[in-house]
């Protein structure tokens, strides 16, 4: 699959958020504007040996962006990169309970698709 497949749009808190599959290593990447014009987009790639790797990307990226919706997401003053290793994430514990209360339904609501998309790629047999 060298396109990424759409397994689904959800809601995360106030916007919605397409969660597409793809061949290849592991890691996600999530677009906030992309190019196609639609509403923002996660790309999980999910060619690896652990259906948690997989997993733990999808979460990374919708707390990421979710972090930054809420203006919690900072450049270090210092770094004068555009990578994003140098953000940094300040919160209290309120503002961390309001990302995990919207990144928690769409876990819940993709996972049965996310898991069967990455069986098909990982060509894991299912029981019958």
């Amino acid at each position: 699959m060298k396109t990424p497949k759409l397994i689904g749009t959800y809601k995360l808190g106030l916007e919605n958020v397409r969660i597409f599959v793809s061949t290849g290593d592991e890691g996600a990447t999530a677009y906030l504007k992309p190019n196609d014009g639609g509403c923002m987009k996660i790309v999980v790639q999910m060619e690896t040996k652990s259906f948690d790797v997989s997993v733990s990307s999808l979460l990374h990226e919708l707390v990421e962006v979710s972090l930054h919706r809420a203006r919690l997401g900072y450049y270090h003053s210092c770094d004068v990169s555009t990578s994003v290793s140098g953000f940094l994430f300040v919160m209290d514990h309120e503002q961390m309970n309001s990302v995990c209360y919207e990144v928690a339904p769409v876990m819940c609501d993709c996972m049965e698709k996310f898991r069967a998309a990455w069986d098909k790629i990982n060509k894991v047999k299912t029981k019958k």
